[in-house]
């Protein structure tokens, strides 16, 4: 039996999150995606594209939401008290989580967001009667809404060190 040595290279590896990455396309009309993620340095990038769209969303620990809604009357929303699907609820970030939101379109895209302990937002809307609501808690929260067209913008933030950019 002979046995062969090979010499290998070492293998750098990039310093990405460690948390797990969901990775999640729609076309077409009233597609929903129910997305909770926790213990920290999670990914979720979602791209829907189309008619009503539904987007709910849970993150802790420093994740990142990237989400794309193109397309007439999109809403990103959260969970009930009781963890339930619920369109008028907030979707909910804690612990330096951040959100990339984009709704191209309009006729009633929507936005609703809760942020805590120093997330950050950037909500960008383009088209007609689009409304963006968002609530920061906590401290250094920093809050961007860019909206073109007939848009709402609603920001509240409380605690210190908090930054709201809003373009209309």
């Amino acid at each position: 039996m002979a046995v062969v040595l090979l010499a290998v290279p070492a293998v750098a590896q990039s310093a990405e999150p460690a948390g797990p990455r969901a990775h999640i396309s729609q076309v077409g009309q009233e597609n929903v995606v129910h997305l909770t993620q926790s213990l920290g340095a999670n990914e979720a990038h979602i791209s829907q594209a189309g008619l009503g769209h539904r987007a709910r969303l849970e993150q802790t620990g420093g994740s990142v939401a990237d989400l794309d809604q193109d397309g007439v009357g999109h809403r990103l929303a959260g969970f009930n008290t009781v963890g339930e699907p619920d369109a008028d609820a907030f979707a909910l970030q804690f612990d330096g989580s951040r959100l990339v939101l984009q709704q191209i379109g309009g006729m009633n895209s929507q936005a609703f967001v809760d942020q805590r302990d120093g997330s950050i937002a950037s909500i960008t809307q383009f088209g007609s009667d689009n409304a963006a609501y968002l609530i920061q808690s906590g401290g250094i929260n920093d809050a961007s809404v860019i909206q073109g067209g007939n848009a709402t913008a609603w920001v509240t933030q409380t605690g210190p060190g908090n930054v709201a950019r809003i373009i209309q």
